[in-house]
């Protein structure tokens, strides 16, 4: 079951992280919180706009549940599946060339 979290956290973070850094959410929630760090926050401006730091944050965020409380991390973790197996890790990939 460790090796299942392990998977588990590893794959919700990169889906967070993606989330953060790409997309549109849910009523645009992540385009929002990218304008709003671009417009009042030069911090989280940066980090936002970088793919690793928001791996890193992502990560912080996914640590205390890999520790205490695997299991919620699942369904972000099937998602996270879901999109590299639709070759979602290519379009990130090209996202980030076109990125820069």
């Amino acid at each position: 079951m460790d090796l299942i979290n392990f998977l588990a956290a590893i794959l919700t973070t990169w889906r967070i992280a993606a989330a953060l850094y790409f997309e549109y959410g849910p009523g645009d929630a992540f385009v929002r919180m990218r304008n709003w760090a671009a417009l009042n926050s030069p911090f989280w401006n940066k980090q936002l706009s970088c793919f690793w730091c928001c791996t890193l944050w992502a990560a912080l965020v996914v640590l205390p549940f890999y520790l205490l409380l695997p299991w919620p991390l699942y369904p972000v973790a099937f998602s996270g599946a879901a999109v590299l197996l639709t070759h979602g890790g290519r379009v990130i990939q090209q996202e980030m060339r076109d990125h820069g």
